[in-house]
């Protein structure tokens, strides 16, 4: 006789938790077409600051840096500082101020990844990657350090904020081994023009 009510005390808590993780998947999934802000900018409008964030749109640019992006990921010297997976970054810049801390951010990138997809993930990073106090994103950081569209960026300036996002500071941008970095990554920035400019060709 006890044995029932337990049983169905249980079937119904975990019907619960699977209506809880079957919202929280279909959320996550919408929100993979939406140009969402990160956790920190909605944070600063609520606590009376101005946020500098921007979400850069289609196009040739967003194309290169999304290119250019990948290939960090996978270049030695930027893997060796260490960082968190890029999904779970994307997850902490979107989903958490800075401020808390980040628990349970693996996971949900893991959920984002398997989700949104390599590409999505890339485009929602360079959109939404902090530089520093109230800053956000390559096309807020663009009109922030250069006072310029990203769109009229030299492919050296984009190179800067490219290093930037690594966590490197920007005084240090002129000293070895970011120069070699940098002038690298200025390279692979000129060499995707014409490779998106072939990809639209043949559309």
């Amino acid at each position: 006789m006890i044995l029932y009510p337990l049983r169905w005390l249980l079937r119904q808590v975990w019907g619960w938790i699977f209506s809880v993780l079957l919202l929280i998947v279909g959320v996550i999934w919408v929100l993979r077409w939406v140009p969402m802000p990160p956790a920190g900018v909605l944070a600063g409008f609520f606590s009376g600051q101005v946020p500098q964030w921007g979400w850069l749109g289609e196009g040739p640019v967003r194309e290169r840096l999304v290119q250019v992006i990948k290939r960090m990921e996978t270049e030695s010297a930027v893997r060796r500082r260490h960082r968190p997976p890029l999904s779970q970054r994307v997850a902490e810049q979107l989903f958490y101020p800075p401020s808390i801390p980040k628990w349970g951010s693996r996971p949900l990138g893991l959920l984002i990844q398997a989700l949104w997809g390599e590409e999505r993930v890339l485009i929602f990073y360079l959109n939404s990657v902090r530089y520093e106090a109230n800053l956000y994103g390559l096309k807020a950081a663009a009109q922030a350090y250069f006072h310029k569209e990203i769109e009229a960026l030299t492919p050296a300036e984009v190179a800067d904020l490219l290093l930037l996002t690594t966590g490197i500071p920007r005084e240090k941008l002129i000293a070895e081994p970011f120069i070699r970095e940098r002038k690298k990554l200025e390279t692979l920035f000129a060499s995707e023009i014409n490779n998106v400019t072939k990809v639209h060709q043949t559309r």
